[in-house]
């Protein structure tokens, strides 16, 4: 009884969620790939600007425009590029000596693909889908592991692969527990950066001093008076009221009014267990953390994803379809 229970959830969770799940996977397998094909900006800024200057220009040039985020890598800010919301439209901006240069993010694939990632491109309502289907893949592949370790496991796997009419059960099965931690994982990673806000509401991990105002000329000044060189600002907007500044050499800088340059060390600033932390779910789940080979184990993890969805609706409609069309015998 306990196993046809569980073989009945793996079932029909997973028919329930295979178009979000075979979307996701598919958008992450190019998520994956996008280094290959991307330069992730470092190539973009062909002369020095620091990050400062670079607002500055893009203050003068496009007033109305906000601000979401600013990014700088090696000594003077070599590489410095802003994201701005201009007429509804992201635009990546660097700086090409005293000219503007613009990349139209609205038309990048893989940018609009990772955002489809997210998301599906259906706001609040497409990550509430996405996180709930990780959920639901962990659920699968935990109900999938249970039912075919039990009583009989060797036995189950060997006639499988002896019956050539059934050697995919057996490939869904068998890859299905080799990659079970990493596919679990991924699901779950995933699903905890769209579920952050609602799982952690009551473990704050920073306090925020919400100034009372914060427009681009108070944000601009205190940008330059800081004492070293930012490395990545998040700019103030509705969605995102305060200003957060990490220098160079590790220091995170909040905005307030009272002060322009309120320092606190890193160590005060991101107190906490980690687990309250969504950037350590974002450093996991999409690559950032041990380099080439973490882009290598997403593309693993997708492709397997990707072939037991598949796998799995052609073994259930093999079942559905020998069942509604039974063979009769002949008089």
């Amino acid at each position: 009884m306990r196993k046809h229970w569980l073989f009945a959830l793996h079932k029909y969770i997973a028919l329930t969620l295979s178009l979000p799940l075979l979307l996701t996977a598919l958008s992450g397998v190019l998520i994956s790939l996008s280094p290959l094909f991307t330069s992730g900006g470092a190539s973009l800024n062909s002369s020095p600007s620091s990050l400062p200057s670079l607002l500055q220009k893009v203050l003068q040039e496009a007033p109305q425009a906000q601000i979401l985020r600013g990014l700088s890598r090696g000594p003077g800010g070599q590489t410095a590029h802003l994201m701005i919301n201009e007429e509804g439209k992201r635009q990546f901006i660097w700086s090409d000596g005293e000219e503007l240069k613009r990349h139209d993010l609205s038309r990048d694939f893989f940018y609009q693909n990772k955002h489809f990632h997210e998301g599906f491109l259906l706001s609040g309502v497409g990550k509430k889908i996405v996180a709930y289907s990780g959920l639901g893949l962990a659920l699968i592949v935990f109900s999938g592991v249970v039912y075919w370790l039990g009583t009989g496991f060797m036995k189950r796997t060997k006639n499988l692969w002896q019956n050539s009419p059934r050697r995919l059960a057996a490939w869904h099965v068998v890859l299905g527990l080799a990659i079970a931690g990493p596919l679990s994982f991924q699901a779950l990673t995933g699903s905890l950066i769209e579920l952050h806000g609602l799982v952690f509401a009551n473990h704050p991990v920073i306090e925020h001093a919400k100034p009372t105002s914060c427009t681009p000329s108070e944000q601009l000044a205190f940008m330059q008076n800081l004492q070293h060189e930012p490395a990545m600002v998040f700019f103030c907007r509705p969605d995102f009221p305060y200003l957060m500044v990490r220098t160079t050499v590790g220091e995170v800088i909040q905005f307030t009014p009272a002060g322009l340059a309120v320092m606190t060390q890193s160590k005060d600033m991101w107190q906490g267990s980690p687990l309250t932390r969504k950037g350590f779910f974002v450093g996991l789940h999409e690559a950032k953390i041990f380099g080439k080979a973490h882009h290598i184990y997403n593309f693993i993890v997708g492709i397997a994803l990707t072939f037991f969805i598949i796998s799995g609706l052609t073994l259930w409609a093999r079942k559905k379809f020998k069942h509604a069309h039974p063979v009769q015998e002949a008089p």
